[in-house]
C-alpha cells in the first residue's frame, strides 16, 4: 500500500501493481473510497440494516434509557444550577476557542444548538415553550414518564438527552484541551488548570461533590483511554468537508471556492473545513448559510450531498432509496422512517471520510459517515464526568450507552456503528480504543456483537434489531453468491510506503 502525504495530512491512498508499484487509480482519496459496484451493494445493505436497528433501539431502549435517563437528570441539576445563577462557578474566567470568557457563557452556547432555531437532532421541535425551561424539563423527565403517568416521553426526547450530554461532553473536552491562541500562546498554559478548577467547582455546587473531587483524576483515564493522541491520527482519520454550497441572485445555488483549514481551529472537531473562502468573495454568503454560531453547519447544501430529502434520517442516499432490499421492505422500513422523519442537517452530506479506517470499513461492506466518532468520546467524557461511578470497565453503562450512541449517530447520518460501538466497547473493557477495523477486539462480526449486547440492554428493541440482522444475512447471501470474488473480510496491509506526492510518481515511473 503506498501513501500519499504531505507531512501529516492524508493526500490519497494507492494498491499496490503487479510490479510493485503504485497503482494509478486511488483507493481512496478527498473525494472517498473507491468501491466496486458489489462493495457499493455490500455497504448500501449495511446502511439499512443500520437504520432498522437503530429505530429498534431508540423506540424501546428499556435500560439503556435508564442510563440516559440517569446522567441527564444529573446534567439538568447542573445547568439549573447555573441558568439560576447559584454559587459563584458560572461567573468563573475561562479560557475557551482562543478567549477567556465566563463558564456560564460558555455553557450557554454549549445547549444554544439544542434551540428550535437549529439544525440538530435533539432539538426543540416547536416553539410553544421557552427554550430553557423545555430544555430542564425534558432531561429531568424519565423516558417512562412522571410517577402520576403523566410525560411519557418518546425517541425525540431521548435523542435530545443524548445531543445535550454530547454538548457537555464537548465543552468539558475543550476546556481540558484548549485551542492555542497563537499571537498569545502562553494563555494555554496559563488557564488550563483554572479551566479545570472552575469545572470542578460548578460539579460540586450542583451537588456533586464525588464527581467533582475525581474531576481529575476521570479525565485523565479518558484521555488516556478513550480520546487518545492516536485517535486523531490524520492518516487514519481524514476526512474533508463537502464544498458549501450559496444562493445566486437567480434563485439557484452554486458551490463557493473555499478555503480548508484545520477544524480544530475553530472548535469544531477534526478534520478539513470550510469556514472562509478565496480572497474572501463569499465570506459574507457564506456566514449567513452557515449561521453565526455554524447552527446550521450539517444543513447546508453541498456540492455532491448524496441525500437530497433533508427529512429522511439515517445514511441512505437517494440513490440507495431507488432499489430498497426487499427483505427491509418486507419489515416495513419504509413506513418506520415515515414514523421518524425529522428534517436535520445530516454528516453525511457534510463529510468525504478517505482515511485508513473509511477505506478499511467500506471494503468490508461497513459503512462510514464521518470516520471514528469524536462526538462518541464526547458523550463518554459527559457520562464518566457526571456519574456516580466511572464508565470503565463498567458494561452495564458503556455497552448500554454505546448502543444508544450508535443509534443517534446514525440517526442524524453522523457516524455508523463502525464508527461509534467499538469505542465504547473499549471503555467498557477498560481498554484503550484503537481505531482501526483491523485490530483484533474490533474484527469480527460487529453486528452480531451489539446484536448480543442489545439482547441484554434493549431486550425489547432486540427483538425488532434481530428480524433487522437477518435481513441484512438474507441480503448479502445473493450478493455473495452472484460475485464470488467479493472479499468482505479484514485484510491487513503487510507493507506500508509512505511518501510525497512528488515520490509517488517517482515510484510509479
Amino acid at each position: 500500500m503506498f501513501v500519499s502525504r504531505s507531512g501529516g495530512t492524508l493526500n490519497a491512498i494507492f494498491g499496490m501493481d503487479a510490479q510493485g508499484k503504485p497503482e494509478a487509480t486511488a483507493k481512496s482519496g478527498p473525494q472517498g473510497v473507491a468501491l466496486s459496484a458489489a462493495q457499493q451493494q455490500a455497504v448500501s445493505n449495511s446502511k439499512f440494516f443500520e437504520a432498522g436497528a437503530s429505530m429498534s433501539l431508540l423506540d424501546r431502549p428499556g435500560k439503556m434509557g435508564d442510563v440516559f435517563d440517569q446522567h441527564a437528570r444529573q446534567l439538568a441539576g447542573l445547568l439549573r444550577h447555573m441558568l439560576e445563577g447559584q454559587g459563584e462557578a458560572a461567573g468563573r474566567t475561562v479560557y475557551f476557542q482562543g478567549r477567556e470568557q465566563t463558564l456560564g457563557a460558555v455553557l450557554q452556547a454549549a445547549i444554544k444548538p439544542l434551540s428550535a432555531e437549529s439544525d440538530q437532532i435533539g432539538r426543540q421541535m416547536n416553539g410553544g415553550q421557552d427554550f430553557q425551561p423545555w430544555l430542564l424539563e425534558t432531561l429531568s423527565t424519565p423516558l417512562q414518564g412522571r410517577a402520576d403517568g403523566s410525560g411519557k416521553q418518546g425517541h425525540a426526547e431521548l435523542l435530545t438527552k443524548i445531543r445535550t450530554l454530547s454538548a457537555f461532553g464537548t465543552t468539558v473536552w475543550q476546556l481540558m484541551n484548549p485551542v492555542e491562541n497563537q499571537a498569545k500562546p502562553e494563555l494555554f498554559s496559563q488557564h488550563k488548570q483554572a479551566n479545570a478548577d472552575a469545572c470542578g467547582a460548578l460539579l460540586r455546587e450542583a451537588g456533586l461533590s464525588a464527581q467533582a473531587d475525581d474531576f481529575a483524576a476521570r479525565f485523565k483515564e479518558f484521555a488516556g483511554k478513550t480520546r487518545t493522541p492516536g485517535f486523531d491520527n490524520p492518516l487514519s482519520r481524514a476526512r474533508s468537508e463537502r464544498m458549501p454550497m450559496v444562493a445566486t441572485e437567480e434563485g439557484g445555488a452554486r458551490a463557493v471556492n473555499g478555503v480548508y483549514e484545520d477544524a480544530a481551529k475553530y472548535g469544531l472537531g477534526f478534520g478539513q473545513v470550510v469556514q472562509r473562502t478565496v480572497d474572501g468573495a463569499d465570506d459574507a454568503a457564506l456566514r449567513q448559510a452557515l449561521g453565526d454560531r455554524n447552527q446550521n453547519i450539517n444543513a447546508i447544501p453541498r456540492e455532491g450531498a448524496p441525500i437530497a430529502d433533508l427529512s429522511r434520517p439515517f445514511t441512505m442516499s437517494e440513490a440507495d432509496m431507488g432499489a430498497v432490499p426487499e427483505a427491509y421492505a418486507q419489515l416495513g422500513i419504509g413506513k418506520m422512517l415515515e414514523q421518524h422523519a425529522m428534517t436535520h442537517g445530516t454528516g453525511i452530506n457534510r463529510w468525504q471520510p478517505f482515511g485508513a479506517f473509511a477505506m478499511e470499513s467500506n471494503t468490508q461492506g461497513l459503512p462510514s459517515a464521518g470516520a471514528q466518532s469524536g462526538g462518541t468520546c464526547d458523550i463518554l467524557l459527559a457520562l464518566n464526568t457526571l456519574g456516580e461511578e466511572r464508565i470503565y470497565g463498567k458494561p452495564e453503562l458503556a455497552l448500554a450507552a454505546g448502543l444508544g450512541i450508535a443509534a443517534f449517530m446514525n440517526f442524524g447520518g453522523y457516524h455508523t456503528f463502525a464508527e461509534t460501538f467499538p469505542i465504547a466497547e473499549a471503555a467498557a473493557a477498560n481498554r484503550p480504543y484503537v481505531p482501526t477495523n483491523l485490530a483484533a477486539v474490533n474484527q469480527p462480526e460487529l453486528y452480531q456483537r451489539m446484536q448480543a449486547t442489545a439482547e441484554t440492554h434493549c431486550p425489547e428493541g432486540s427483538e425488532q434489531m434481530a428480524r433487522f440482522l437477518s435481513a441484512h444475512a438474507d441480503t448479502l447471501a445473493p450478493l455473495l453468491s452472484q460475485h464470488p470474488d467479493l472479499d468482505l473480510s479484514p485484510r491487513a496491509h503487510d507493507v506500508e510506503f509512505h511518501g510525497t506526492p512528488a515520490q509517488i510518481e517517482q515510484w510509479r515511473a
